[in-house]
C-alpha cells in the first residue's frame, strides 16, 4: 500500500529574512553556519523524530537568521566569482509569481519523495539558497544545511532539482531597477 507523502516549504515561518547569503564580505570569503543538534533522539519513534526535525530546523533557522543579519549589517551586497553584484536583501524583494502560497503549491506538486528514503521512512529538512536574477531566473542553487546533518543526500538532490525547475520569479528591485537577490527557503520532507 502506497503511503501518502507530504512535503512542506516552511516559507512563512522560517523565511529567514528571505535571503540568507553565505558571503561575509566583498572578498567573497564563505562563512559556514555550523549547527549541531543539542540533543539526541530515539530514531525508533516517528513522533520523536518529527519533533526533533522541527526543533532542529527552527534552531538552524534562528542561527542562520542571526548570521545573515550580521552579514547584512557589514555589507548588503557581495560580488560572486563572475563579478556579478548580488544583494542579500533589496528594497523590493523577489516574489514567486502568485506569492508564497503558489510557491508552496509548486513545491508540493513537483517534489518527488526519494524512493529509498520513503522505504527507509526517512524524513528531514534542507535549506536551499539560490539567486533570483534580474530576469527572474533562479540560479546558483545550493543546499546549505550542515554537511554533518542527519539529512539524506537524496533530499538535498531533490530540493536542488525542484528549485532549479521553478518558473521565472518577479525579480527584486533596488532604486527601481531589477537586481540579483540571494534567497533562501527551507524544505521539509515528511511521510504522512
Amino acid at each position: 500500500m502506497k503511503k501518502n507523502i507530504k512535503v512542506f516549504a516552511l516559507i512563512g515561518v522560517l523565511f529567514l529574512a528571505q535571503s540568507c547569503g553565505t558571503k561575509t564580505d566583498k572578498s567573497s570569503e564563505e562563512t559556514k553556519v555550523e549547527v549541531t543538534p543539542t540533543e539526541t533522539v530515539n530514531l525508533s519513534s516517528m513522533e520523536q523524530r518529527r519533533a526533533f526535525i522541527k526543533k532542529d530546523s527552527a534552531m538552524i533557522a534562528e542561527k542562520r537568521m542571526k548570521a545573515w543579519n550580521e552579514m547584512y549589517a557589514k555589507t548588503p551586497t557581495y560580488t560572486n566569482p563572475t563579478g556579478t553584484v548580488i544583494y542579500r536583501k533589496a528594497e523590493v524583494n523577489p516574489v514567486f509569481v502568485g506569492g508564497d502560497r503558489a510557491m508552496r503549491k509548486f513545491l508540493r506538486d513537483n517534489i518527488v519523495y526519494p524512493e529509498q528514503a520513503e522505504k527507509d521512512e526517512l524524513e528531514g529538512a534542507v535549506f536551499v539558497d539560490f539567486v533570483v536574477g534580474v530576469d527572474g531566473t533562479v540560479s546558483n542553487i545550493e543546499v546549505t544545511d550542515a554537511t554533518s546533518s542527519d539529512v539524506d543526500q537524496a533530499f538535498r538532490n531533490e530540493a536542488v532539482r525542484v528549485v532549479g525547475s521553478m518558473p521565472k520569479w518577479t525579480p527584486g528591485r533596488q532604486n527601481d531597477k531589477p537586481v540579483n537577490v540571494k534567497y533562501s527557503i527551507p524544505i521539509t520532507f515528511q511521510i504522512i
